[in-house]
């Protein structure tokens, strides 16, 4: 994701994955809390998507 330098802001720590549009944020919880690598980037995709939407 080092390459994506005109998309949101990306921040870990969060409760739910979500995009914030007003703050031009997706927020994930943190990758640890992921059972799986395909899992945590389902997400971040799926938010990316709707990033992508607005």
């Amino acid at each position: 994701m080092t390459e994506w330098t005109d998309g949101p802001e990306i921040r870990h720590g969060m409760r739910d994955a979500t995009y914030f549009p007003l703050l031009d944020v997706i927020g994930l919880p943190n990758r640890e809390s992921f059972t799986s690598a395909p899992e945590y980037y389902s997400k971040l995709f799926y938010e990316m998507g709707r990033y992508a939407d607005f």
